[in-house]
This record gives C-alpha cells, sequence and structure tokens, in this order.
C-alpha cells in the first residue's frame, strides 16, 4: 500500500512533473537519474562531465546478482524526438565499460519510431519522458522529488512534506556536511546571508557547496576552454529550476569587505 508521502506524488499533473523535469539542469537531471535508481535498490555514480565518455550514470547491483546498466540521459523538450543514429551511437556504451549488462537512453521527450525499432533490434532499453513519470509516481518517495521539482506547486492541501520543517530539510539525500567556506566570497548570492555556505558531497556526486540560508546547491563541474583536448578550469554553478548563475557572477555579487 502506497505511503502518504508516495500518495501525494500519484496526485500530481503528469504534465506538471514532465514540465518541471524539463526545466531542471543537465547536471541536476543526471543526478536525479541516479536518485531513482539509488532508491529503486541500486549503487549509482554520476560521471563527471569532463570525463564521462557518453557515458551520464553507472548503476551496479549485486543481488540477486551482479548487474551493471549505463545511462544516457536526455534532456529533451517535447518535440525534440531521440532518432535511431543516437540509439546506434549509444549502442556503443556497453563496451566503453566491462560487465555491462543493458544500456538505458533516459528523455524527457521521446523516441521515433524507428529509434524504437533500432532500440530493440540492439537490445538498448529506451525510457520516455512518459516512462520516467510512470516510474516516478510508481516508485518515487516526494521527499526524494522535493530536492528537485517544486513540491509546493503540487500540493493539495497547502501543508509540507513531513519533517519540512526540520533543520536538515534543506539538504540534499544523503549530503555528508562538511565545513563552512568563503570560497566564492562572505554572501550568499542567491539570497544575501553572511557565511552560510557549507561545503559537502552526496554520495552520487563530486562535492557541492550548499546554503544554509536558501537551500540552494552548486554543483562542481569542469569547463573545456576549447575543443577537443583543450585545458579546463573549474566553474561552481547553482543547479535547480530558476538558479542559473555561474562562478564570474560571484565576485560582482560578493564586493570586497573593508
Amino acid at each position: 500500500m502506497p505511503t502518504q508521502l508516495h500518495e501525494g506524488i500519484m496526485n500530481w499533473d503528469r504534465r506538471e512533473i514532465l514540465s518541471e523535469l524539463r526545466e531542471t539542469d543537465d547536471y541536476e537531471f543526471e543526478q536525479l537519474i541516479a536518485d531513482i535508481w539509488e532508491h529503486r535498490g541500486w549503487n549509482t555514480s554520476v560521471t563527471p562531465g569532463s570525463r564521462d565518455r557518453g557515458i551520464d550514470v553507472i548503476a551496479r547491483k549485486s543481488r540477486p546478482f551482479d548487474q551493471k546498466q549505463l545511462f544516457q540521459a536526455k534532456r529533451y523538450s517535447v518535440g525534440n524526438k531521440v532518432g535511431s543514429p543516437d540509439v546506434e551511437r549509444y549502442n556503443g556504451l556497453r563496451h566503453r565499460e566491462d560487465g555491462v549488462d543493458s544500456v538505458i537512453i533516459v528523455t524527457t521527450s521521446s523516441f521515433t519510431a524507428e529509434a524504437q525499432r533500432t532500440g530493440n533490434d540492439l537490445n538498448v532499453k529506451l525510457l520516455s519522458g512518459d516512462d520516467l513519470v510512470d516510474i516516478i509516481i510508481e516508485d518515487c518517495p516526494e521527499s526524494l522529488l522535493s530536492e528537485y521539482l517544486d513540491t509546493s506547486e503540487h500540493e493539495k492541501t497547502g501543508e509540507r512534506c513531513s519533517g519540512s520543517d526540520t533543520e536538515d530539510s534543506i539538504y540534499p539525500r544523503s549530503f555528508q556536511r562538511g565545513s563552512k567556506t568563503k570560497i566564492f566570497g562572505e554572501h550568499c548570492p542567491i539570497c544575501g546571508e553572511k557565511s552560510s555556505i557549507r561545503a559537502g558531497k552526496t554520495t552520487n556526486t563530486d562535492p557541492l557547496l550548499l546554503c544554509e540560508g536558501c537551500g540552494t546547491k552548486w554543483a562542481k563541474k569542469e569547463v573545456k576552454e576549447g575543443l577537443f583536448f583543450g585545458p579546463t578550469h573549474v566553474e561552481w554553478s547553482a543547479i535547480g529550476k530558476d538558479r542559473q548563475m555561474k562562478t564570474k557572477y560571484w565576485e560582482e555579487m560578493n564586493p570586497k569587505e573593508e
């Protein structure tokens, strides 16, 4: 029988869920896929963008036998369908890791008819946006989704999730809190609170920064400065809906104090 939190998700509008998924950051969408499969009993990891070789998420399970799945995540708009060439290309991912049982392409859009035939022929699993919403509604607790979607838009009673008023409610799932940091200045550029940024990480990600004042998360990314094998530099990017902010803006929003 569904829990009370899960029943809340079952009342959400499917179109609203898909709409919000399409508005997430690419990195955040990959993290959501990892967290969903983690909740389903897999051990998952998100591959850093500069070293992913086309593999966005790796999922492993040792029971009842060793299994390994590779994911390619496509956060596409509704009319941007995944075609057969993409399926053929990502089928090659199984040769980049040892012991791969399946390759899965997940999109917030859909697949062309030819892509579906190619997926069947090559044994590549295809999950459309509708398929992903089915999994979310059937399997995911609201506490997991609240890290990625604006749950307040879906609440029917005006009451927040159980535990949302506790001190830890702003923290991502499995977040290991580290020390406070002033790496980008004294103040959070989103809410302006002083000395509120804390370093840490979750089980599935590179290091994160998180503001204890407003709950904004920043993910570390390596960005190529040139094509192919060019040099890279590090950027911390705020993730989540309406949270697009790059490192270069922090200095402007954190003037040096006298």
